[in-house]
């Protein structure tokens, strides 16, 4: 006889964003590591989609990164397929992270189309309540008083 060991729920997250507004600090934030590459420069670190899941306390969460929307110079195919295989492959995502620029105050045409495009692959009434909001870089309107 052996007892099942019951895993947790595992909670998936999808990042999307520009180039620069964080992304993948945010999920560095999200999993307590520092497990996808960040840096300050206006060319994006990330590629192609990256998978990491935490560690520790933080071994229910995973969180997907995704390529800059504003690298891309248009929502290809293969773009798409990659995110949606990458989602398959991890059973599923539980929410959409937007990472916006506070800084900035338009989202932009890119991030609007991909809203679009994740409510006709992730089809659901409830579809607006798995998006979150993060707005990065507020500390430029942080007065010195």
């Amino acid at each position: 006889m052996s007892v099942s060991e019951d895993k947790p729920k595992q909670t998936k997250f999808l990042l999307i964003g520009e180039t620069g507004n964080g992304k993948s600090s945010v999920g560095n934030f999200i999993l307590k590591s520092n497990v996808f590459k960040v840096s300050d420069s206006t060319i994006s670190e990330t590629r192609e989609a990256d998978v990491q899941s935490g560690e520790g306390e933080r071994s229910d969460v995973t969180v997907i990164d995704t390529p800059s929307l504003q690298e891309l110079k248009e929502f290809n195919e293969e773009f798409l397929n990659g995110i949606v295989g990458y989602v398959k492959e991890e059973e599923g995502i539980n929410g959409i992270v937007i990472v916006l620029n506070y800084n900035t105050n338009i989202i932009s045409n890119n991030i609007k189309t991909m809203i679009e495009i994740m409510s006709k692959i992730f089809p659901s009434q409830d579809f607006l309540k798995h998006i979150c909001i993060v707005w990065n870089k507020c500390y430029y309107y942080i007065s010195d008083r």
